[in-house]
């Protein structure tokens, strides 16, 4: 499935500038054409998502950490500049691979 999306401005995540009346075009998982909407060529039955006024960014992922604090999963207390011992999942099952 070909999906078009459309918004005012368009942010890349590539530093360029943003691309003003900007087009994501995603086929199936993924994406293979960003640019100006008149530049993008859409296909006959493609689902068109238009986002009006607003502007369409890449994903951001949360990498939020305090990597001075090693959770002590034995005794569940978190200590400040302390050693691992050993990765989390190898200490806790929570966290284990599947």
């Amino acid at each position: 499935m070909t999906t078009v999306v459309t918004a005012r401005r368009v942010i890349d995540g590539t530093g360029r500038a943003p691309i003003e009346d900007g087009a994501v075009l995603v086929d199936g998982d993924r994406i293979t054409a960003v640019g100006r909407r008149a530049e993008i060529p859409i296909p006959d039955g493609a689902q068109l998502i238009d986002c009006g006024d607003q502007t369409l960014l890449p994903g951001f992922v949360d990498a939020h950490s305090h990597a001075s604090l090693v959770r002590d999963w034995a005794t569940r207390t978190t200590s400040r500049w302390k050693r691992p011992t050993g990765s989390c999942c190898a200490r806790h099952p929570a966290c284990a691979p599947t």
